[in-house]
């Protein structure tokens, strides 16, 4: 017999992953990645740490934090830049909190034991 502790567990793992296996996207994944872009145009390095550290906790895939999360939140910066919103200087404001949040999330992936390597401005991520 499954003890309550066990099925409440595995209704956990399946509201984040489906009964597959496989993760689908949820309202609170969301809110960790639109944190972490946020935190570039707000400029809250804070708020960034934060972000990568729920990010991890949530099981968030770093590739998917860098990707949705930072690149695309430097993207933003850039496009503010075009239009004459921010200066060069916010833009490396915003760069050198996703570089520290970038190391932040290579420490946190070897302490979980995670493959993920950067080769230029790829990364890539497998579970060891």
């Amino acid at each position: 017999m499954e003890s309550v502790t066990m099925k409440a567990k595995t209704m956990e793992y399946e509201s984040i992953y489906g009964a597959c296996g496989m993760r689908h996207e949820t309202p609170f994944i969301n809110d960790i990645i639109t944190k972490a872009r946020q935190s570039l145009h707000e400029f809250d390095s804070i708020g960034a740490e934060s972000a990568v550290r729920e990010a991890f906790n949530a099981g968030i895939d770093p590739v998917e934090l860098i990707e949705s999360g930072f690149v695309e939140g430097m993207k933003d910066m850039g496009d503010l830049y075009e239009v004459g919103e921010i200066n060069l200087l916010h833009i490396l404001v915003a760069s050198r909190i996703m570089e520290e949040c970038i190391s932040m999330i290579e420490s946190c992936a070897k302490e979980n034991d995670m493959d993920l390597r950067f080769f230029g401005n790829i990364a890539t991520h497998t579970q060891c």
